[in-house]
């Protein structure tokens, strides 16, 4: 025959030790001020070890999901390698999907390195840190003596530069044309990897189109392997050049293969 557990809240094991009535197969869940007491070896009656201890283990899991944190970095977007940027950190805690506070002070760190964490209200603490290069942030809190941790990378790259120029060939080896030569290619993609469409307004004076690619940044792999892009369905040459460095950054020089007349031209990398 089937043995049914009946399962009771009780204000204190006390109170379940001293109830004798019912006791066949009986649970008595207590619950203190914080949370969930898992005393269910002292209190469950009728049952054996083996039972006690999984009906144990399962409301400790089911009270352990109940406590949750939620972790912010903001700004998360890509930023732009070498610039300071200000990051906000924060993060809420909950119980049962309502604001608790935490049970001490959560602890933060960026990039390894301590965060200064301040109390917001209920459950919801914030610290502010600089980075300036591709940063892990963490984050550590306990709720109802549950330990909770997450993270969140951000990452930073250097900028893609593209555009176009007078000059054919460009002056790696002299820092004073290498100047003026980057003065013309100004455009700039802040992203992972080069693919994606790049405008270039060729006119009399400029019928050159280059794309600097940073050392940090994928090569488009059709670029990387063909030395080519394209334009609608027709496909756009290119011709590597020797790497520059400017501003500490060393890039790969790819540059349109035709020299070009006045017009505009949309060409994606890919």
């Amino acid at each position: 025959m089937a043995k049914f557990i009946k399962f009771r809240e009780k204000a204190s094991v006390a109170a379940s030790k001293a109830d004798t009535e019912g006791t066949e197969g009986r649970v008595d869940v207590v619950k203190s001020e914080n949370a969930l007491v898992y005393e269910a070896s002292a209190v469950i009656r009728g049952i054996s070890d083996t039972q006690a201890e999984y009906v144990n283990r399962k409301v400790k899991e089911e009270n352990d999901a109940k406590a949750k944190i939620s972790f912010s970095v903001s700004p998360s977007a890509t930023f732009v390698k070498g610039t300071s940027t200000a990051f906000t950190l924060t993060v809420t805690c909950t119980f049962a999907g309502a604001n608790v506070d935490a049970d001490a002070l959560p602890t933060m760190t960026a990039g390894g390195a301590s965060v200064t964490v301040t109390k917001k209200s209920t459950g919801v603490y914030s610290g502010t840190v600089n980075a300036s290069s591709t940063t892990l942030f963490d984050v550590h809190a306990t709720v109802k003596g549950v330990a909770r941790t997450a993270s969140k990378t951000v990452y930073a790259y250097n900028q893609i530069l593209f555009g176009v120029s007078s000059y054919e060939t460009a002056p790696v080896s002299d820092a004073a044309e290498m100047a003026k030569f980057l003065a013309q290619v100004n455009g700039t993609k802040l992203q992972s990897n080069s693919n994606g469409t790049y405008k270039f307004s060729f006119t009399a004076e400029k019928p050159y189109g280059y794309v600097l690619i940073p050392s940090d940044v994928t090569v488009s792999p059709n670029l990387a392997n063909n030395l080519a892009g394209r334009e609608g369905p027709l496909p756009v040459n290119f011709v590597k050049q020797a790497d520059a460095t400017g501003s500490g950054i060393t890039y790969r020089v790819y540059r349109m293969a035709s020299k070009m007349g006045v017009s505009v031209h949309n060409v994606e990398l890919y």
